[in-house]
Formats: C-alpha cells, sequence, structure tokens
C-alpha cells in the first residue's frame, strides 16, 4: 500500500500490508489506520506505517468505517458487522 501526501500528490513510502489492499479507513484522535484484506484487518500506527497487529483474522472483511466521535471502528465481514472499541485495540 502506498501513503500519498495529501497536499503533493506524492508517495512517500510503501507500507507493507500482508495482503491485497481492499478498503481503508483513518482514526485521527487514536492515531491508527485500518486496513481491510483479505485475511483480516490490519491496524497501522498513522505517525509511523509500522503494524500494530491485525484483527477479525478469518472474517473476511470487506469494508470499514470510523466514528471518531465514538472510539468505535465497524468492519463488515462476511458473516455481519462488527463494531470495537478503538481504544482497546494494538
Amino acid at each position: 500500500m502506498n501513503e500519498l501526501d495529501a497536499t503533493s500528490g506524492a508517495a512517500p513510502r510503501s507500507i507493507a500490508v500482508g495482503g491485497l489492499p481492499q478498503a481503508v479507513a483513518v482514526d485521527e484522535r487514536y492515531r491508527r489506520v485500518f486496513v481491510v484484506t483479505g485475511n483480516g484487518v490490519r491496524v497501522l500506527d498513522a505517525a509511523s506505517g509500522q503494524a500494530r497487529g491485525t484483527i477479525l483474522r478469518g472474517t473476511t472483511p470487506q469494508a470499514v468505517a470510523v466514528d471518531e466521535a465514538h472510539g468505535r471502528v465497524f468492519v463488515v465481514t462476511a458473516t455481519g458487522l462488527r463494531s470495537l472499541s478503538v481504544a482497546a485495540l494494538p
């Protein structure tokens, strides 16, 4: 996955997410990036791009959204909608 500079459009770095990225959501409050791949949702540190962990392995995630006001991340999986507390994630 490539990180893009919002001002210039340049790609300052490439970040390995361990699969084909399908969807991305950003939580500015907790400085996390959630990347949907075929085998889970990778949680990245927004500042460094470093992987903090993988959540919902084996659930076939399809989409992700963040509700910053309530500190929640929502993931649509093959079996339904999951709602998780961002503060409790890696």
